[in-house]
């Protein structure tokens, strides 16, 4: 990436710390084997490679590694999930404001079944406690609730929905793909029987993920078919390089969490003071109280967001999530918050990162300022 540009989009992807980089190396020159062939010391190597990288991402989420299965990344592990549900004849609820990867499977299975249901989010985008317990036509379904939203950083809180689910009511899942790496997070405490988590978003290397499953709970069946690899939930060689990638970059999470939350959140802080104060009308989106450290929406009126991107080319954010970015609609997530049309197309992401710094932050928001001022006085 040219030395110019500020990357202000880390809710999309993470740069790969160059720890993970380098213990990724080997096990694509040298240590190559196959860990499905247990007759030599090369597939044996690379098995304990998994094994120990099953070790390090449970430990972040506080799981047991046989609790853990490894995918390509999240959206797989979603769609597991969900087709399983939908294969058990189980209803599901679910939000608004979940990814792509929840909201479009399910519009998938909706063709077939009709017990779906999104229940509603408030302004600030969290699931109302009460709403699950009152689908008694739901009894026996799946419960997926994304744990930290991707636009607006919001933090749903989780452990108390899951005491809606219990004592067996409802099965849980959530998708943790923006959280892990950047809050603490405990399975056992937040009471999940299923979470899905993506590499990438907690620099490791994108198309490594994994999904957490909680002992004795539904036996999930495979999306597609082959050897027996990862108990036959996920068929076909792993990954291995990338695997190893995904546990250094989880035990690095682990290891400096609170520093680098601590990090994250006086950065983020910094970039919305700079913004917010130098500008009227700006708007922070998102549960202020309880959100991602490092993320920030921000609604600027008078602003066409695309515009925006187009006048600070050396700083790099989105007008939402990557996954939409470039469809013409407005954000569903932000219109589930209640959001008009104009206001949404007005809304910009920016997340920060460990690499992040100090001197980037104030160029960016230097940048930002700057052009909105250039656009609303081209305007008005």
């Amino acid at each position: 990436m040219p030395p110019s540009l500020i990357y202000l989009d880390n809710n999309a992807t993470t740069k790969v710390d160059p720890r993970v980089v380098e213990k990724m190396l080997p096990y694509f020159t040298e240590r190559y084997g196959n860990p499905s062939s247990l007759s030599h010391s090369a597939g044996w190597s690379a098995k304990n490679a998994l094994d120990a990288a099953r070790e390090q991402v449970a430990a972040l989420i506080h799981a047991s590694p046989d609790e853990i299965v490894f995918t390509s990344g999240a959206t797989e592990s979603n769609n597991i999930v969900l087709f399983a549900a939908a294969r058990s004849g189980a209803s599901i609820l679910s939000t608004p404001v979940e990814h792509s990867s929840i909201l479009n499977p399910l519009k998938h299975i909706a063709r077939e079944k009709s017990n779906i249901l999104l229940m509603p989010v408030d302004s600030l985008g969290r699931v109302e406690v009460g709403t699950i317990a009152s689908g008694d036509a739901f009894e026996g379904a799946l419960v997926s609730v994304i744990l930290a939203n991707n636009e607006i950083g919001t933090i749903q809180n989780l452990a108390a929905i899951a005491e809606e689910c219990r004592p067996g009511k409802f099965l849980l899942h959530t998708d943790a793909t923006q959280a892990v790496g950047k809050i603490p997070i405990n399975v056992n405490d937040l009471n999940v029987d299923f979470l899905s988590l993506s590499a990438h978003k907690f620099h490791g290397p994108k198309g490594a993920g994994a999904l957490y499953i909680r002992k004795s709970r539904l036996k999930l069946p495979p999306l597609t078919f082959g050897g027996g690899q990862e108990r036959g939930i996920r068929p076909g060689t792993e990954n291995v390089p990338a695997i190893v990638g995904m546990g250094e970059a989880a035990r690095l999470c682990a290891e400096e969490l609170d520093a680098n939350s601590e990090t994250l959140t006086s950065l983020r802080d910094l970039l919305q003071q700079n913004i917010v104060e130098s500008l009227d009308d700006v708007r922070v989106n998102g549960d202020i109280k309880s959100r991602l450290p490092n993320t920030l929406s921000l609604t600027i009126s008078g602003v066409d967001a695309e515009e925006l991107l187009l006048k600070t080319p050396g700083v790099c954010f989105s007008t939402g999530s990557a996954c939409e970015t470039g469809s013409g609609k407005s954000s569903h997530v932000l219109t589930a918050i209640g959001m008009t049309r104009e206001e949404a197309h007005s809304t910009i992401r920016l997340a920060v990162s460990r690499f992040s710094t100090v001197d980037e932050v104030q160029q960016a928001s230097a940048h930002i300022v700057s052009a909105v001022k250039s656009i609303r006085s081209d305007r008005f």
